[in-house]
């Protein structure tokens, strides 16, 4: 199991490398804390060759592994522990409930023996991966778990990947959580507290609409439309009806988390993801669903190590939400 076991690697570290890996690009995050103060140590992008991933899947080992060691080559070598996120597409999660008893090595011992209390989709090895969020509200003879279930062989593609390239990876995200954290890791740093928050994640193949409530991810939901979806062409025109497509979905999940959590109503939304980044689409969703969509700037606020990461976080910054995932990965490292 990795949040316990390995999350302590992190505590004496005090670091850790988020890598997101995108259809069409890897983008890599390391930060670090001093006196409470925390600077990016490295910032890095690097693009991937057309149909190397497929559907989030590794197609193309090859031109992937070179990526991957283009990386390690830029990095310096002290830095090796990693953190990875895979969609909420590539994974069953659920919250179940335990005796209040159990010790995380008999929850985990227990949950492989009753996978089908999760889910009976899942056919062969599985990774099984869980948090202990704390007692039932309505039984305290019980504690609520939170589980993630995803099939072996997606984990263990990318994380051999990563190890022949040099890298250690210690940690297996969702995106959306950390989305979710890097979100609250800025508002804390901006020393803003805001109730209910909505971000549009627009990615390069697909979307992800989340609401955070207080400190916590209470709704997610995927969509099959991205940048290259929205952009098609080669001027980068954007696309109206696949776009008034995203907001009839973005409109219904809205509808959706309202009579989920009995109307309670979005304080603040966000746009993040490289589709963030182009005013026009940001525009036109904020006027049909008639609320105002903050471009997120996940980098803004943090500083750097020396003048040549000056000199590449500028070369970014015009892009940033692109890092919004790598943000988040990074810090789990410094929790």
């Amino acid at each position: 199991m990795l949040f316990n076991s390995v999350y302590s690697l992190f505590i004496r570290n005090n670091q850790c490398l988020g890598i997101d890996i995108g259809t069409y690009s890897i983008k890599v995050i390391a930060l670090s804390r001093s006196d409470d103060k925390v600077r990016i140590d490295v910032l890095a992008l690097v693009k991937l060759p057309l149909g190397t991933l497929v559907n989030k899947e590794v197609h193309k080992a090859e031109p992937f592994e070179h990526a991957l060691k283009l990386l390690r080559s830029s990095i310096p070598p002290n830095i090796q522990n990693a953190a990875i996120a895979i969609t909420g597409s590539q994974v069953i999660s659920k919250t179940i409930q335990v005796d209040r008893t159990l010790t995380d090595a008999e929850i985990e011992h227990y949950l492989y023996g009753n996978l089908k209390l999760v889910t009976t989709k899942v056919v062969g090895e599985v990774n099984i991966d869980f948090v202990v969020i704390g007692q039932n509200r309505l039984d305290d003879t019980l504690k609520d778990v939170f589980v993630v279930v995803a099939k072996q062989s997606l984990i263990n593609t990318r994380i051999s990947a990563l190890k022949r390239a040099g890298f250690n990876c210690a940690i297996v995200d969702i995106e959306s959580h950390a989305i979710t954290r890097s979100l609250q890791f800025g508002l804390n740093r901006q020393n803003k507290a805001t109730d209910v928050i909505a971000n549009v994640h627009i990615g390069e193949t697909t979307s992800l609409f989340i609401v955070i409530s207080g400190d916590e991810l209470v709704f997610s939901r995927e969509s099959n439309i991205g940048i290259a979806h929205l952009f098609p062409k080669k001027d980068k025109t954007l696309e109206i009806k696949v776009v008034d497509k995203l907001v009839a979905q973005l409109s219904h999940c809205q509808q959706n988390y309202l009579s989920i959590f009995d109307g309670k109503a979005i304080d603040t939304w966000h746009g993040s993801g490289g589709g963030a980044h182009f005013v026009e689409l940001l525009g036109y969703l904020s006027n049909q669903l008639k609320v105002d969509i903050h471009k997120s700037k996940p980098l803004q606020f943090l500083s750097v190590l020396d003048e040549q990461l000056e000199h590449k976080k500028n070369e970014v910054m015009s892009i940033q939400g692109c890092f919004q995932v790598a943000l988040g990965l990074a810090v789990r490292g410094l929790s």
